[in-house]
């Protein structure tokens, strides 16, 4: 099946994906907090952080409906394609267990990411 996951290991990522697709899930059906109008505020300073915090949500909305739709990718690979995850796709190494167990969604090993995440700093300076 898997060349260097073990069974187990593959199935406690296989839960921890699960358990993280259902806990954002929950988080994207509730609702955002529009129950407050600003306007009904009379002080401009509760107004501002009233909109502060819905800016807030939003953000935390788009941020986890992007790791949603990543650990989507991860549990759809894992189904179709398992003896596939966990490689490096530049240089093609095994990510390690540990990095997978805290990122599920890693699709580089550390030493890669380091690189890229190097690259993209010196390309935003110039």
């Amino acid at each position: 099946m898997h060349e260097f996951l073990k069974p187990d290991q593959l199935g406690h990522i296989i839960k921890q994906v699960n358990d993280e697709i259902s806990m954002l899930e929950n988080a994207l059906n509730e609702p955002i907090n529009k129950n407050v109008e600003s306007n009904a505020l009379a002080d401009i300073l509760d107004r501002a952080a009233l909109e502060e915090e819905r800016k807030q949500q939003y953000i935390s909305r788009y941020r986890n409906g992007a790791q949603l739709k990543a650990l989507q990718r991860v549990k759809f690979r894992l189904q179709k394609e398992p003896s596939e995850y966990g490689y490096c796709e530049t240089c093609g190494i095994e990510i390690q267990f540990k990095r997978l167990v805290t990122v599920p969604t890693a699709e580089n090993c550390s030493d890669c990411q380091s690189i890229i995440e190097v690259q993209n700093r010196y390309k935003a300076r110039h």
